[in-house]
């Protein structure tokens, strides 16, 4: 009969829409019913709160909360094209002091944006889980514009270590994540240094030294480019170097809290991005022109590789959903680092190219299809204040 015919339609389809969500049906549930429960802050998170209060009733009531954090990471983007158009390698003498000026701006904005969100969540009546994921997931990837304007004052030039700076930073957001994952806390401080004060410096330290730069009092190429202290370290490997040492640090705090709350099976999450981050070292070592060529390449490749597996992370987390020791995301960027050694230049650069579309076609396309799935669920917009029907 008719009504039999489209009944079985509709099963059909709806066993075609659960095979292609993200969640499951209690995944998302578990993440309907999650209730963000907020970190300690710092000193100076509690000062800036009072202005962080006062700067959100400047934006108007219709502005959803995730179209706020959507702006923030336009800065952010600004300020990584921007770094990319005047100084595409990092190279001495070639970013304007102005574009260092602008970096630190947009890092501020971005930051400062990030904190609003949520402030005008609860104006505007509209707090959700979806905002909490999205707020995190920007986050993963305005990192690649964060290292991108660090690089741009160092002048590091195309370097292994300058890949390996982006790695760490990465690698350190993703077990922040997996910390929360198993102990159901996120780590954001370690006594009177955070976010806040980390996010706040890298904006100084552009607008600093591009103010310093603009007035002809330090030229950041010289500087940066000078022997350090260290024997045999110039002042921007002497910064990464510690940049690197501090991330290693964290890690270590995170590895040990985990491990002591969840036991030496939570290690076996590490393995992807274990991969991601050895593979990502092997590709920038692949051959001795791929940095000089490609660094912006091999840059987003990584970035989006990262961003995609930490996403999937913090989603899962809210989800209570498992997240599998083998993530299928790593297998392309480890292929590619293996191979291109014996690809000749075009077609390795051709294989790099494909790849970087690969990582940011379904970084987006699987955010896509989660931020779908929780508007559904939760019956809201994303973007848009959803009006409320009597």
């Amino acid at each position: 009969s008719r009504s039999s015919s489209l009944t079985a339609m509709n099963t059909t389809s709806l066993k075609q829409e659960r095979k292609l969500s993200v969640l499951t049906e209690q995944g998302a549930e578990n993440i309907a019913i999650h209730k963000y429960v907020a970190g300690g802050n710092t000193t100076f998170d509690n000062w800036m709160n009072y202005y962080w209060n006062k700067w959100v009733e400047v934006l108007p009531f219709w502005m959803a909360p995730n179209l706020v954090t959507t702006t923030g990471g336009m800065f952010c983007l600004s300020a990584f094209l921007l770094t990319w158009y005047y100084n595409p390698l990092f190279s001495a003498n070639a970013t304007p002091y102005w574009v260092l000026i602008v970096n630190g701006f947009c890092t501020w904005a971005y930051y400062t944006l990030d904190c609003m969100d949520g402030k005008q969540a609860r104006r505007t009546f509209t707090s959700s889980p979806l905002g909490q994921l999205f707020d995190h997931g920007c986050d993963c990837v305005c990192n690649i514009a964060h290292i991108s304007s660090v690089m741009a004052v160092l002048n590091l030039g195309p370097t292994t270590i300058a890949i390996g700076g982006q790695v760490i930073l990465q690698f350190s957001f993703f077990t922040a994540q997996w910390q929360e994952y198993h102990t159901h806390e996120l780590p954001h401080k370690f006594g009177e240094l955070g976010v806040t004060e980390v996010n706040h410096g890298t904006a100084l330290f552009s607008l600093v030294f591009g103010v310093l730069q603009g007035l002809g009092v330090v030229d950041p190429s010289e500087f940066f480019n000078s022997p350090s202290p260290v024997a045999g370290l110039k002042n921007n490997e002497l910064f990464i170097w510690g940049w690197i040492a501090m991330n290693v640090v964290l890690l270590t705090i995170s590895l040990t809290k985990t491990v002591k709350a969840a036991g030496l099976a939570s290690l076996g999450h590490l393995v992807s991005p274990f991969i991601a981050a050895f593979s990502s070292m092997l590709l920038a070592t692949s051959s001795p022109t791929i940095l000089t060529s490609n660094l912006r390449l091999v840059m987003l490749s990584v970035g989006f590789l990262f961003s995609q597996i930490t996403n999937k992370m913090i989603v899962f987390s809210m989800a209570q959903m498992t997240f599998a020791t083998l993530q299928f995301d790593v297998i392309p960027l480890a292929l590619v680092a293996v191979g291109l050694p014996n690809m000749p230049s075009e077609q390795g650069e051709a294989a790099l190219r494909a790849l970087c579309a690969w990582q940011g076609a379904r970084m987006v396309y699987w955010s896509k299809k989660t931020i779908a799935q929780l508007c559904e669920k939760l019956d809201i917009n994303c973007f848009t204040i959803k009006e409320k029907t009597e």
